[in-house]
């Protein structure tokens, strides 16, 4: 196969099963025949508003529109790019355009196209069948995904359709449902999200992208959803939200979490109200997914995933030895359809890729039978003196006292420089810091336990819900006098 276009996988289904749901938002549904129709009209409206072939477009639209115009810009032969709602814009991400809904997202750029009932109202009739344009497969890139990891500054991944089919057939050996529908959560700007378009598309099921908590829950009911994946914040946020029903996961066969930790509290909390299979799964944008584990039970979390066939993992040291299973060390990763460079970062792509390894800047074991096991993030661990301090167990334990709703422990650089460990905490009631701290020190060795406290109103996260550790200590380190 020397050229593909993902394109393909719609006008193929458009063919085969062409009254079939393709695509609902709980608002309006879809069949395959009528959205190919409507993105060969968006295609050529788009060509006629001088989007060329390989031109780069950015999508900030919503979920309904982003699903839409990604396929029409896959049949003109582009490379998109969805846009995460709270993460800035590399400055190194290079465009030539704009598709948005939203009137004030970089308003001043002259390549903006708007989006909205008039532009659909003029969308052109098809005359001539107009074909896709195909990418080289394995050097043209046709998908950007923009990842941030904790760091909060998005890098810049793009992928070639050769990745994307390596990538989906791993996907199919593990993770794949055996019937029903699924819902993803994370959305087109993710790669979870995206790959899972790509799924349902290639598998000829229903793209469910809900718009509310109102319409998610009607969905699960109208389309028979048996797989949920989402990230632990997402399904902490459907908790709140309808948390005193039983019935609430009724027909879902199993959840997976990805994105970012996931606590023993929230596992507990899943666990009370449904009685499926629930999973974590682990893996990156770079590389897509490394593996699964299921969460029976809170403690389960102290393990990440076994790691699924198809991918390489390895422990080494910081000289990049191997180290025995059962000792600690950086995380590598190989795997078919990983990337090996960030677009336009020649230093995060020298420290995060190395002779066709990945390092996603974890800390981990191997175990036997190929359990992989988390010890923090490298950048995260809280060096006190050679004391090393993952703030995930902290924030574990924290998250279990009652009255607390978020909790995010980091390092501080204090005034006289060198380095302490605070906790950010979202309270549902006021709380005694003393006795809080008391409430800590029952689980924590005292050298690891907090010393300073913050009431903030949210813990910041990124697009993935990964907590941004470094931003709370750069907004709050001037609060120490």
């Amino acid at each position: 196969m020397s050229q593909y276009n993902p394109f393909l996988l719609l006008e193929f289904r458009a063919k085969i099963s062409p009254n079939e749901i393709a695509f609902s938002d709980g608002v309006e549904s879809l069949t395959f025949f009528s959205l190919h129709q409507l993105c060969l009209r968006v295609s050529k409206q788009l060509s006629l508003q001088n989007i060329a072939v390989g031109d780069r477009v950015i999508l900030a639209l919503t979920p309904k529109l982003g699903f839409i115009f990604t396929l029409a810009l896959f049949h003109r032969g582009c490379l998109s790019c969805s846009s995460h709602l709270n993460t800035k814009l590399p400055d190194t991400l290079e465009f030539d355009w704009l598709i948005t809904d939203r009137d004030a997202v970089l308003s001043e750029q002259r390549s903006v196209i708007n989006i909205d009932q008039a532009w659909f109202a003029n969308l052109p009739e098809l005359s001539l069948r107009e074909n896709s344009t195909p990418h080289d497969y394995g050097s043209s890139f046709c998908r950007m995904i923009l990842t941030s990891g904790t760091t909060g500054v998005s890098k810049i991944v793009c992928l070639t359709p050769m990745q994307l089919n390596q990538r989906l057939n791993r996907n199919h050996m593990i993770w794949s449902c055996a019937s029903g529908n699924e819902i993803n959560l994370m959305g087109l700007a993710t790669i979870g999200g995206f790959m899972t378009m790509l799924y349902c598309m290639q598998v000829g099921r229903a793209v469910l992208l809900p718009t509310s908590n109102e319409t998610f829950l009607r969905m699960l009911r109208e389309f028979y959803v048996v797989s949920l994946i989402a990230s632990p914040l997402q399904i902490n946020n459907i908790l709140d939200y309808k948390q005193s029903k039983q019935a609430l996961f009724a027909g879902i066969r199993e959840i997976r979490l990805a994105g970012s930790s996931i606590s023993g509290v929230l596992v507990k909390r899943v666990h009370n109200l449904f009685s499926g299979k629930l999973y974590g799964v682990y893996g990156s944008t770079e590389v897509g997914g490394v593996g699964m584990i299921e969460l029976a039970q809170p403690s389960d979390v102290i393990n990440a995933a076994y790691v699924q066939p198809g991918v390489e993992v390895q422990i080494v040291d910081e000289l990049d030895n191997s180290v025995d299973l059962g000792v600690e060390g950086n995380i590598r990763i190989k795997s078919a359809g990983m990337i090996h460079d960030y677009e336009d970062d020649a230093e995060a792509s020298r420290q995060s890729f190395r002779d066709g390894w990945f390092y996603p800047g974890d800390r981990g074991k191997l175990q036997p039978q190929g359990l992989l096991s988390l010890t923090g993030r490298t950048a995260e661990i809280i060096n006190l003196g050679g004391w090393k301090i993952n703030p995930d167990e902290l924030d574990n334990v924290a998250e279990t006292y009652t009255g607390l709703e978020d909790a995010a422990s980091f390092a501080i650089d204090l005034p006289n420089g060198t380095v302490g460990i605070a906790m950010a905490i979202v309270e549902n009631t006021n709380i005694n810091l003393d006795v809080f701290r008391d409430f800590l020190l029952e689980s924590l060795d005292p050298k690891s336990t907090p010393t300073y406290f913050f009431r903030v109103n949210s813990i910041p996260r990124n697009g993935m819900g990964k907590k941004l550790r470094s931003r709370l200590n750069e907004e709050l380190r001037n609060l120490i006098a």
